[in-house]
């Protein structure tokens, strides 16, 4: 059976699959918040509190609707555009 990878591979595969050079400035925020959330999960393992883990989630989840909303958008987009073109 294979071994989970160690958090700190997880967290450095996670933070280099960013493509900074086709993201640029958005690539880089990113890349500067995965860092943060990492460091406060690491602090909130440290202090044995929820505190830090419960702002991740909370990050976590702007980050996931936001997603979710972008993705949503790229969806509707073909729509809408076949929509006025019928028009």
């Amino acid at each position: 059976m294979d071994e989970p990878p160690d958090r700190d591979d997880q967290q450095h595969q996670f933070r280099h699959r960013l493509d900074h050079e086709a993201g640029g400035q958005v690539a880089s925020s990113l890349g500067g918040l995965y860092a943060y959330m990492y460091r406060r999960l690491m602090e909130s393992q440290l202090s044995d509190t929820i505190d830090a883990l419960s702002e991740v989630m909370s990050l976590a989840e702007t980050l996931r609707e936001g997603w979710q909303n972008l993705s949503d958008q790229q969806q509707a987009a073909p729509q809408r555009q076949f929509a006025g073109a019928v028009a």
